[in-house]
């Protein structure tokens, strides 16, 4: 009775850690973590359930990457509105990686299109924190840097007065209450530049 007691708990603890085991990892699979591999090693029905999962794994995190990847290139779009203006219209709370996202789209799509304006419409962003406002400092430079006037349009009160307090500065970047006011600069200074050259 005693091997038998013995038997039954070693097979009882060789079969439940694993499915314990398997059972944390679905439920990190369940709250999105995508991160921790699933162990695998063992050959029987229990290696090859763990080894499902892990295959799993790997599809939802290549599926939600491409996914981010998708969402991140729509929530940029570089619009052009002339030959040589492009604007870009921001929406919704700005994070560092989506600020960071924007400036490579736009610093890119400026590369490619020669534009010699860039329009960044904050109109429906309801506030900016300093990491983000810093985002587009360095993403009106990297513009400036490839011949690029920057224009932002549309900065919310708060978010003024709260950049204010940070003590954050502009310099170089051209600020107009409204996408229509900065489009109208933007094609004064053009034309400004065309009747200088003629």
């Amino acid at each position: 009775v005693l091997v038998f007691l013995v038997v039954a708990y070693v097979f009882s603890s060789t079969l439940t850690q694993p499915l314990k085991s398997l059972s944390l990892a679905a439920a990190r699979l369940a709250k999105g973590e995508m991160e921790t591999e699933i162990e695998q090693g063992r050959q029987d029905e229990i290696g090859e359930l763990s080894e499902s999962f892990e295959v799993m794994r790997r599809s939802l995190r290549r599926l939600l990457q491409k996914q981010t990847d998708a969402i991140d290139a729509l929530s940029v779009p570089l619009i052009p509105l002339h030959q040589d203006i492009v604007v870009v219209p921001l929406v919704g709370e700005l994070d560092v990686h989506r600020v960071e996202k924007f400036r490579a789209n736009l610093i890119a799509g400026l590369h490619k299109s020669e534009k010699r304006v860039a329009i960044i419409d904050i109109t429906g962003v309801p506030t900016m924190h300093q990491d983000v406002a810093k985002g587009l400092i360095r993403a009106a430079q990297s513009a400036r840097l490839l011949g690029a006037q920057v224009v932002l349009t549309g900065m919310q009160p708060k978010t003024a007065e709260g950049l204010t307090d940070l003590n954050l500065h502009f310099e170089g970047i051209v600020n107009e209450r409204s996408l229509q006011s900065g489009i109208e600069w933007a094609l004064r200074m053009l034309e400004s530049r065309e009747d200088k050259q003629a």
